[in-house]
């Protein structure tokens, strides 16, 4: 039977967990919001027609619908969800950053740019991963993190549109780089690889303490 000293440091250490998460995923909303809701005015502002605008705008969702599974499926298949979350999100951010470029504002760039990064979008696979660290006993939880983004979504769009309206839209992207960057760190550098805690009846990993709290 555990002792009262492991009960509260295995609730140290999911408390602790689930302040990452939602610190995670607040910020992951920061980036989204500073590109995804005004891609069309920036594409407007390099001087795109409507009808350019409407391709890349199509395009997108497609892509996206295409890759998601993919990099799921590769996840799932070797087991690496954490790494393809970090690196699909980092490579994306870092693409998109190419549209910074005077230069190359004609269609053709524009659109290929877009469409290359969205090929590295992998949502689903960075919510699959939260899920598996929180375990099956506090799986129910990852509505409350989830809900850390909407707010700050929701916030951010507010202020991204006092930024765009003053700096203008090459702004955005940089700041969807930046919050990219931050996103990328804490998961990797904050976020644990596994479920800190084991679910009741759970065999402890090889190696790690069998007190109840598996170790980070």
């Amino acid at each position: 039977m555990a002792s009262y000293d492991d009960d509260d440091a295995e609730g140290a250490v999911r408390r602790r967990t689930i302040r990452r998460l939602k610190l995670l995923y607040a910020w992951q909303a920061v980036g989204p919001s500073s590109w995804g809701r005004f891609a069309s005015l920036f594409y407007d502002s390099v001087g795109l027609s409507p009808s350019q605008i409407g391709i890349i705008t199509g395009t997108m969702p497609l892509v996206r619908a295409l890759a998601m599974p993919v990099w799921g499926t590769f996840a799932d298949r070797w087991s690496t969800k954490k790494r393809v979350a970090l690196v699909t999100q980092f490579v994306g951010a870092s693409i998109l950053l190419l549209l910074t470029l005077p230069e190359r504002r004609h269609f053709d760039f524009v659109w290929l740019v877009s469409v290359v990064s969205a090929c590295f979008a992998s949502a689903g696979v960075l919510d699959a991963f939260t899920l598996e660290v929180l375990g099956a006993d506090e799986k129910a939880r990852f509505g409350e993190i989830r809900l850390w983004s909407a707010v700050s979504w929701g916030a951010s769009n507010l202020a991204m549109g006092y930024v765009a309206d003053t700096f203008g839209f090459r702004i955005n992207i940089a700041i969807f780089f930046a919050c990219a960057v931050v996103s990328t760190a804490i998961l990797a550098l904050v976020v644990p690889e596994h479920s800190t805690v084991r679910s009741a009846g759970e065999e402890p990993p090889p190696g790690k303490e069998t007190s109840g709290v598996v170790e980070e």
